[in-house]
């Protein structure tokens, strides 16, 4: 029988697969990860590279943050995302601002609310591997996000705000 052990998901027969694999984890906030078989079908190889990005996914978090703040400062995106949410503070209220905010550049705090929610694997016969990662200032506080979309051969495709 055919299988690998995944970091936080546990044990996929290759032989009996299922569509959604999905659990909470601890790192070190709350994420969800899901990985979708949309045809209910991978290769040992693919998953093989999942299990390393699964063991990697703090190091792929500061790429990401690392991105992120190059977009905020180059792109749109990001910048148009943290801007909304900065020109929402007086809606999601104090609870958001815990302390004093420098008034010069209050749109780097809140920039640093951001953090990682989920991240979920799309599989398709034939088709490259996507990863999601989905970032929040606040679940409970937006419906809104930022989705960086990268290949399982961790290059970047894309960047957009979700909601």
């Amino acid at each position: 029988m055919k299988s690998i052990a995944l970091p936080y998901i546990g044990e996929i027969n290759l032989e009996k697969l299922d569509e959604c694999y999905s659990t909470q984890a601890t790192i070190p906030n709350s994420v969800e990860l899901n990985i979708f078989l949309w045809d209910k079908t991978i290769d040992l190889e693919s998953l093989e590279k999942i299990k390393t990005v699964l063991e990697n996914i703090s190091k792929y978090d500061s790429l990401n943050k690392a991105y992120l703040l190059q977009e905020f400062m180059t792109g749109i995106n990001t910048k148009e995302y943290l801007e909304f949410h900065l020109s929402q503070i007086p809606v999601l209220g104090e609870c958001f601002i815990e302390e004093k905010v420098n008034e010069a550049e209050p749109i780097f705090h809140v920039f640093s609310k951001l953090y990682l929610y989920k991240i979920w694997f799309s599989v398709y016969a034939n088709k490259e591997i996507e990863i999601v990662f989905d970032y929040s200032v606040g679940v409970d506080v937006t419906q809104y996000k930022l989705a960086i979309k990268r290949k399982l051969s961790g290059a970047f495709s894309s960047i957009t705000m979700e909601s």
